[in-house]
């Protein structure tokens, strides 16, 4: 029978707009992914997702202490109760993950170029922002050749 499972009688503590349970995940996520813990976070969401309905009353328990320097610790338990939320914090921390090594790898690429450009003008050479020396700047480029 539906309902028989301890807990299930109880109405929930807080409740969730869409709207308001996607901007505290990404508020938790941006702040996790700040701190350079994405990866770590995500590892430690996925192994204990079975005990976050756990997690989550652990967080109403110790909110006296921990909610004067962390406020709503409370509706973030609520919130990391649901399995499916926890989901989607994994899911916001691997986009996150993903972007920022998408903008490493644009930094790595955009240093290279500067040092690849830096040795060229060292040796005499022509660097892809300035034209060849020996060839007027408004001619046309020479046909190639085959």
């Amino acid at each position: 029978m539906k309902g028989d499972r301890m807990g299930d009688h109880v109405p929930p503590l807080y409740e969730f707009s869409p709207e308001q349970r996607d901007k505290m995940l990404e508020d938790v996520a941006q702040r996790i992914a700040r701190a350079g813990m994405a990866t770590p976070a995500m590892i430690f969401l996925e192994s204990n997702k079975p005990f976050s309905r756990l997690a989550g009353n652990a967080l109403h328990i110790v909110s006296p202490a921990i909610g004067v320097f962390l406020p709503n610790i409370d509706a973030y338990g609520a919130l990391l109760q649901d399995r499916e939320n926890v989901d989607m914090l994994i899911f916001r921390l691997e986009e996150i993950e993903e972007e920022r090594g998408q903008q490493q790898r644009a930094l790595r690429a955009e240093r290279k170029a500067r040092v690849r450009e830096r040795k060229l003008r060292a040796k005499g050479l022509p660097t892809e922002t300035e034209p060849d020396p020996g060839q007027p700047p408004d001619s046309p480029e020479p046909p190639e050749q085959r």
